[in-house]
């Protein structure tokens, strides 16, 4: 067939062999283009921040993890479907009268937002939204008393101080006791705190109430932090292991008694010694 070179307009005809078909009018058609890309952001409730709407097509903006973003979008032409790709993920727009579409994706992670749009013969046009990512980081533990593994002499009790921080505010903060062989395992929760929304929060404890091994075993404690960030269940996050290691009785004991058999033994040599001294003058 002719040649149909890329215009606004133009005319062609097919060709089979020696059959020319009439000319037809040609009519290029461009690709949709956006009259509107507009993204509202609410950021979470527990960041006491104000929603903020911005032109996705003329700027980047800032997104607090966990917000939620609000796309509206319009077209130069009535659209049939509009789309944002997150990562793997598709979410379809709806219809929202006067040509606009609307959508809502949540920003969980720092990954590239596509979005796409089609009129009503198919034609496609997509754009990349620019934005920057502000993460919640996790909660941070620091464990001040001991920084070593401790031996808990006769009488002595646990002692740990700690503190713990976060970016935004914290959820909760408790102290477990843990089997010193499964540290990985569940613990036992001995008591907990909730610092609402502070981002500092620290402790001293002291386990004058727990029942100390007497059978050599040691002790293990860890402090466990959540945050405020939204999800299916709270982040957490552990310290490490905190272990204490206690002495038998029946060791201590033994070593008394040796100890005294020692003694006794020493004096006794020390006073057959004077008897032969005294025998000698």
């Amino acid at each position: 067939g002719e040649t149909v070179r890329k215009a606004a307009s133009a005319t062609a005809r097919f060709r089979a062999g020696d059959v020319a078909s009439e000319k037809h009018a040609l009519k290029a058609v461009p690709p949709p283009a956006f009259r509107k890309l507009a993204v509202r952001v609410v950021p979470p409730a527990y960041l006491a921040r104000a929603a903020a709407t911005h032109d996705a097509s003329r700027e980047r903006f800032p997104v607090p993890q966990g917000s939620a973003m609000r796309f509206e979008v319009a077209a130069d032409r009535p659209l049939s479907a509009a789309t944002v790709v997150a990562g793997s993920a598709t979410n379809a727009f709806a219809a929202a009268g006067d040509g606009a579409w609307t959508g809502t994706v949540e920003a969980a992670a720092a990954t590239a937002l596509r979005v796409a749009i089609a009129d009503e013969n198919g034609y496609r046009a997509e754009t990349e939204v620019q934005f920057d990512l502000e993460p919640d980081y996790a909660p941070v533990i620091r464990v001040l008393v001991p920084q070593a593994r401790v031996r808990l002499g006769p009488g002595a009790v646990p002692r740990i101080q700690w503190e713990v921080t976060d970016d935004h505010g914290l959820g909760e903060v408790s102290l477990e006791r843990v089997d010193p062989s499964k540290t990985d395992q569940p613990g036992e929760r001995i008591l907990g705190w909730t610092p609402t929304n502070e981002a500092h929060f620290s402790r001293l404890w002291t386990g004058e109430d727990q029942a100390i091994p007497t059978n050599g075993k040691p002790l293990a404690y860890r402090i466990v932090a959540t945050d405020l960030l939204p999800g299916p269940t709270p982040r957490r996050v552990l310290s490490p292991p905190v272990f204490f290691d206690t002495a038998p009785p029946a060791a201590s004991t033994g070593s008394a008694v040796a100890a005294k058999g020692e003694l006794g033994n020493t004096l006794a040599h020390l006073v057959e010694l004077q008897k032969k001294n005294l025998e000698r003058t």
